[in-house]
C-alpha cells in the first residue's frame, strides 16, 4: 500500500511523514472521530508480513498503553489496515533528548530530565517491563521542555515468551549493557546502565565508550572501564565519578538497587559541582 498525505487508515488521516526508520514510518495524521493530531507509527509492508515482527509491533502497544506515566509517551489506538500494522500515540512536538543535548544544555535542566526518565524506568520495572533500548532517539520532549520516553518497540515483560533469538543482542551499542551486548536476560538494571550512560553523555559532551566501529564499542563496554568524568569535565565533583563508575558497573548487582536511587545520587554529586566558566560552551554545559 502506498501512504501519502491523506492516505486513511480507519479513523486516521495521515497528513506528513515525519520520521523513518529500516522497520517503521512515523506519520503526524488526524484523529477524525476525536478530532486532534496525533502521530501514527506504521510498519514497512515487508515487516507487517513477518508473523514475528508483528507479535512484536503489538506488544510494544499493549505494553506501552499500560503504562499511564507522565513520563512515558501514551499509547492512544493500534491497528491493522490493508495489511500494515500501525500504533497511533501522543504527538509530540519538541524534538528528541539526542537533537536537544547536541545544541548543550544546563545542569539543572539535564539532572531534571535523568530523574524524570528514572521516575519513568522505575514505574515500568514495577509493572514488570524492562525497555532494553534507553537512548537520547527514543525520548521525546514536549513543547514544555518534558521528556517522555518512547519506543517500546524492545520492551518485554518479565514473564513474556523471548522473540529474539538466544544470545542476539537487541538495542544500540554505545547505550547497550555489557550483559545486553553478551545476549543475556534483561533486567531493570540493564536500563540502569543505559540511563547511566545517557546521564554520562550529559555531564561530560561524550559517552563513556565511542569509537568509528561497533564492535570496537562493544569491546571496550565489555572489557575496558570508563573515563573519569571528571577528566571530561574540570568543574565536576569528584563524587560524580563514584556515582557514574557504579552505574556502569560491568556486574549488574554492583549498581545501584533503582534507577530512582541512582538519580537521587547523581544530583547530589552534581550540586556540588562548580558551574562552568563564564562564556564556556564546551560539552554539554551551554
Amino acid at each position: 500500500m502506498l501512504l501519502s498525505p491523506g492516505t486513511e487508515l480507519g479513523r486516521y488521516r495521515l497528513q506528513e511523514k515525519i520520521g523513518a526508520g529500516g522497520m517503521a514510518e512515523v506519520w503526524r495524521a488526524d484523529d477524525l472521530t476525536l478530532e486532534r493530531p496525533v502521530a501514527v507509527k506504521l510498519l514497512t509492508e515487508q515487516i507487517s508480513l513477518d508473523p514475528t515482527f508483528a507479535k512484536r509491533f503489538f506488544r510494544e502497544a499493549k505494553v506501552t498503553a499500560r503504562l499511564e506515566h507522565p513520563n512515558i509517551l501514551p499509547v492512544y489506538d493500534f491497528g491493522e489496515h490493508a495489511g500494515l500494522l500501525y500504533i497511533v500515540m501522543q504527538l509530540v512536538t519538541g524534538g528528541t533528548l539526542r537533537e536537544r543535548a547536541r545544541k548543550g544544555t544546563d545542569l539543572p535542566t539535564a539532572m531534571s530530565w535523568i530523574r524524570s526518565l528514572a521516575s519513568a524506568l522505575d514505574f515500568a520495572h514495577a509493572e514488570g517491563v524492562v525497555h532494553r533500548d534507553v537512548k537520547p532517539a527514543n525520548v521525546l520532549l514536549d513543547r514544555s521542555g518534558r521528556p517522555l520516553l518512547a519506543d517500546f518497540g524492545l520492551a518485554k515483560p518479565r514473564d513474556a515468551e523471548v522473540l529474539t533469538v538466544a544470545g542476539t543482542a537487541m538495542g544500540t551499542p554505545v547505550y547497550m549493557s555489557p550483559e545486553a551486548l553478551r545476549g543475556e536476560e534483561l533486567t531493570p538494571r540493564s536500563d540502569q546502565y543505559s540511563l547511566g550512560v545517557l546521564a554520562y553523555y550529559l555531564l561530560t559532551g561524550q559517552p563513556p565508550f565511542e569509537a568509528n566501529s561497533m564492535f570496537v564499542v562493544m569491546t571496550k563496554t565489555l572489557y575496558e572501564e570508563p573515563g573519569l568524568p571528571t577528566g571530561l569535565k574540570r568543574e565536576l565533583h569528584r563524587s560524580v565519578d563514584y556515582v557514574l563508575l557504579k552505574v556502569l558497573e560491568k556486574e549488574p548487582a554492583e549498581r545501584f538497587e533503582s534507577c530512582g536511587e541512582f538519580a537521587e545520587a547523581l544530583i547530589h554529586a552534581a550540586e556540588r559541582s562548580l558551574p562552568p566558566p563564564s562564556g564556556s560552551r564546551s560539552g554539554a554545559y551551554r
